[in-house]
């Protein structure tokens, strides 16, 4: 993605939501090009010549339920069961957010990473929000991607000793301010990370409603051998 698209993402992300939301709604009713933008006008047209044959009464109508096959009372069933299922899809992925930390691997480059080449793994965090107000966040954490495809944590502080209890302050970083962290390969047992695939993660709290994590920021994917 090129810096000024970045720079653009970033500054619709920061919008408030009622902002983001006419954004969006506008983008949705613009053409993407000149082919759609003259079906849109043909339909608009059409739309607009049934209207008034309906004013005159030239167009016959019938029932929602006979148009649709079924009635007000089971349509508002489905609707139901489609936001009951909407919100436990919510609640099963990671809260993603808005995303203003970004994470580089400085050594995977390449995706893959050797434990005896790169004794300690790099990691730097930079604030590339347009916000006034620092972003704050507890931990830089590692999590391990499961056969199933699916990330889980192992170590949640890697500025924590493993086996340690840390309390520490929250972590600020302003606007275009960077931090450095290093992974030792440890995972919060103190074992030695196995081979396999791995990522980055800025924790910003736990959530008692997902029961997870709620995340700043995640790196990208990368290999780890011995």
């Amino acid at each position: 993605m090129l810096i000024a698209e970045k720079e653009l993402t970033s500054a619709v992300l920061d919008l408030p939501p009622r902002r983001r939301a006419e954004l969006a709604d506008l983008l949705m009713q613009s053409p993407v090009s000149k082919e759609d933008a003259e079906v849109a006008k043909a339909w608009n047209a059409e739309a607009e010549s049934r209207a008034r044959a309906f004013e005159r009464g030239e167009l016959k109508t019938v029932s929602v339920e006979k148009a649709f096959g079924f009635t007000l009372q089971s349509m508002s069933r489905i609707m139901t069961f489609c936001l009951f299922t909407l919100f436990l899809f919510l609640l099963s992925v990671p809260a993603f957010a808005a995303t203003p930390l970004e994470l580089i691997v400085p050594n995977a480059d390449k995706g893959q990473i050797s434990r005896k080449k790169t004794p300690r793994l790099e990691v730097i965090v930079t604030n590339v929000s347009n916000l006034d107000e620092p972003v704050v966040f507890m931990n830089i954490g590692v999590e391990k991607k499961g056969s199933d495809g699916k990330f889980q944590g192992v170590r949640v502080d890697i500025h924590c000793p493993c086996n340690a209890k840390c309390e520490k302050d929250l972590t600020k970083l302003k606007r275009g301010e960077s931090l450095t962290g290093n992974w030792d390969y440890r995972e919060g047992n103190c074992a030695i990370a196995v081979p396999g695939v791995y990522r980055f993660v800025i924790i910003q709290r736990y959530s008692e409603a997902v029961a997870g994590y709620l995340y700043h920021g995640v790196s990208r994917e990368f290999t780890l051998t011995k």
